[in-house]
């Protein structure tokens, strides 16, 4: 189902709505790397499913949501990562897992409920099918060839194999190397 504009998007509205709690929470951290890393996933997420409302197949729409699965996964470990460091309250570090946990969860059940058109490229064809009846490629030989040599043509003379190169013609004189 595509969406005219992704920010109708009832999923990306509660990214959204994360990543900005996720920016307020961040704050207080001042350790960069882990902030950083922390908005970065949050970003992503509202991002990835702001793509998927765009998608113009069921299958492509389902591909994305499945990609949101690892900025999730990124966002929760690095939320667990600030509370170790003391950087998240206990509650505060609760509500945003269960703030992630959620729409994870919502994210699982949009993908699923996708139409499923891999499913139906795996099951068995109905007969009549255009699918049921594929053509069948021979495949190829794996036979040794031996090249042949070409034939002289009259009154030219035999060609000579290019020389090799010599050690003096590799060696730059220029060129200063230190060991």
């Amino acid at each position: 189902m595509s969406y005219q504009d992704f920010t109708e998007y009832p999923l990306w509205k509660e990214a959204s709505a994360l990543a900005d709690s996720v920016f307020d929470f961040s704050r207080g951290i001042e350790d960069f790397s882990l902030r950083n890393r922390m908005t970065g996933s949050a970003v992503e997420i509202p991002f990835l499913l702001g793509e998927a409302a765009q998608t113009q197949t069921d299958e492509e729409m389902k591909d994305r949501l499945w990609k949101v699965e690892d900025p999730v996964n990124e966002l929760r470990s690095v939320l667990t990562e600030a509370k170790e460091q003391g950087f998240a309250p206990g509650a505060d570090y609760e509500l945003m897992q269960e703030r992630c946990r959620n729409l994870f969860q919502k994210v699982h059940v949009e993908a699923s409920s996708v139409k499923n058109l891999a499913n139906r490229s795996t099951s068995a064809p109905e007969p009549g099918d255009a699918k049921s009846e594929a053509i069948v490629q021979p495949e190829p030989k794996n036979e040794a060839t031996t090249p042949v040599a070409e034939k002289p043509t009259p009154g030219a003379a035999p060609k000579k194999p290019a020389p090799a190169p010599q050690a003096e013609d590799l060696i730059d004189p220029d060129e200063t190397v230190t060991i």
